[in-house]
């Protein structure tokens, strides 16, 4: 180890260095000592030093046999190595192991001009003799390792985070406008840090995660609740708004105080903190609601004709769900797809102007209509607000539809040509259901067209359309009301319709339609006030 490190201070890689074994060498040691020793006092040497010596002390009063030993000792033909004292251990930096089977020697070194860390590192532990501890290369190395993790940990929440909102949303625009003010903060925050000259340190590194996993939220709540209202004037709609600025107020309060901190690390952090979660909020607040506006409103229906059921007809009815919460998004887009109601109620609907949808649901059945008819209106009623509040986003300015159930039916500017009644009559008594028609035929124009669709029990093994309705009701509380044709049609009659048509909607199911137009008797039809 001595002559390394002496090859390390030849080179200029270490300035100075110290091992016992320059005091005490060992046998290797010694021997390779007194080999140079005897290289350097060779014979003319050493003859030169006696005849520099004699001529020298004679004059001073010296014997000439004065020197004699130390002249023995240049003669010499051996040297043996020297045993250090066991009491000079700790002076040196010797000691024994924790597990007391070996000696421990630390020994100070300083670097020299020409020293390179990761070099000598790699030089003297190759050798298996000795472990180095470079302060500097050690921060370095923790540095790079700390980078290194953060930065996975940072990319690994920032993929869960994108693929959360994304199964949430299930909608990948959303998703990445929602994204948007997250990016925002950490471009803005890293800028920030620069311009005011503070260094990328570890706890800088840190606040990358921690505004991804918080300063995310802000842009979530946002876009998730202009989702649920799809409108800017919705009072819970504010309060939600409250709630993400007060979230906001407290989280960046309590990371200024951080920022005000004397320790170093603290104020790095919390200062990067402080900066994340602020540019969070204002992207949030700035850039989602413009964006999120544009993206909900809907566009102008398109004028030019399209083919009942044709791709064109489906992707033009979708389009009014886009970016509505997942299921009545994709229950419309299915509905569509899968339901033998379409196109086959084209059939029955010759160019209406004016609809009434009593039970409308989530609007399907009314959107279809509308991009089929460019000209018709639809006024609807259904007793589930969540529901009306999408169907009435979906059919846009098209129309209306009203909180309230049947035998309540809603207000038109003008007589109907067309009433639906779909999918609905079976949650309704038969009290119920004849006091919709009545109300209904004071409605409808002398040649406009009910249109009901209703499930009639069969002698199905597994009717399972059926048990899963029967299933819903139950759990909402309900009681199904299913009849036979024959019961159909009675109550029909009875409100003062005549049937046109009845035929089953698709072979081997349940449904029936039933088409009538307002009878042309002369009595008149009792109807109950509303």
């Amino acid at each position: 180890m001595a002559d390394l490190l002496n090859q390390e201070v030849a080179a200029g890689r270490l300035s100075q260095a110290f091992v016992p074994s320059m005091i005490f060498p060992g046998e290797e040691e010694a021997h390779k000592n007194f080999a140079a020793w005897q290289q350097f006092w060779n014979p003319d040497q050493i003859a030169k030093l006696r005849k520099v010596m004699e001529d020298t002390s004679r004059p001073l009063g010296f014997s000439p046999a004065a020197f004699d030993p130390f002249f023995t000792l240049l003669a010499k033909r051996d040297m043996q190595g020297t045993d250090m004292p066991e009491r000079f251990s700790g002076l040196l930096g010797i000691s024994v192991d924790q597990d007391r089977s070996t000696w421990v020697q630390v020994a100070a070194l300083i670097p020299g001009p020409a020293y390179a860390a990761e070099d000598f590192y790699r030089r003297f532990t190759a050798t298996g003799q000795a472990r180095v501890f470079d302060p500097a290369l050690f921060s370095k190395r923790l540095e790079a390792t700390l980078l290194s993790a953060f930065i996975k940990m940072a990319v690994i929440i920032s993929i869960i985070t994108i693929l959360t909102a994304f199964l949430y949303f299930l909608d990948w625009q959303l998703t990445l406008i929602s994204m948007a003010p997250t990016l925002f903060a950490m471009v803005c925050t890293l800028g920030t840090l620069n311009l005011i000259g503070q260094p990328l340190s570890i706890p800088t590194l840190m606040v990358s995660v921690v505004v991804i996993g918080m300063g995310t939220d802000y842009a979530l709540y946002l876009a998730r609740s202009y989702q649920r209202y799809l409108d800017e004037d919705e009072p819970y709609l504010g309060l939600i708004r409250l709630s993400v600025f007060l979230s906001f107020a407290t989280t960046f309060l309590g990371f200024g105080v951080l920022a005000l901190s004397d320790n170093a690390m603290l104020k790095s952090a919390g200062l990067g903190l402080a900066l994340g979660i602020g540019y969070s909020f204002l992207g949030a607040v700035t850039i989602l609601p413009p964006v999120l506006k544009r993206i909900f409103t809907l566009k102008p229906p398109a004028d030019e004709a399209v083919a009942p059921g044709s791709k064109t007809h489906r992707q033009r009815a979708v389009r009014r769900y886009r970016h509505m919460e997942p299921y009545p998004r994709f229950f419309a887009r299915f509905k569509i797809i899968l339901d033998p109601m379409f196109p086959r109620l084209a059939a029955f609907v010759k160019y209406p102007e004016i609809i009434i949808d009593v039970g409308s649901g989530f609007g399907v059945p009314a959107v279809w209509l509308l991009e089929l008819y460019p000209r018709a209106r639809l006024y609807g009623i259904e007793p589930n607000r969540k529901r009306v509040r999408f169907a009435l986003q979906a059919i846009g300015t098209r129309g209306n539809i009203e909180i309230g159930s049947a035998p309540q039916v809603p207000d038109v500017p003008e007589r109907a040509d067309t009433a639906l009644l779909l999918d609905m009559i079976h949650l309704l008594t038969d009290d119920k259901f004849s006091l919709t028609l009545k109300r209904l035929h004071g409605k409808l124009r002398p040649d406009g067209s009910l249109i009901i669709r209703a499930t009639i029990p069969s002698g199905k093994r597994f009717p399972w359309k059926r048990w899963i309705e029967m299933t819903r009701l139950r759990m909402h509380k309900g009681i199904p009301h299913f009849r036979s044709e024959k019961d159909i049609l009675s109550i029909i009659s009875e409100g003062g319709f005549d049937i046109t048509c009845t035929e089953i909607s698709a072979p081997g199911g349940e449904e029936w339609w039933f088409v009538a137009k307002p009878s042309a008797r002369e009595e008149k039809i009792a109807v109950p006030a509303s």
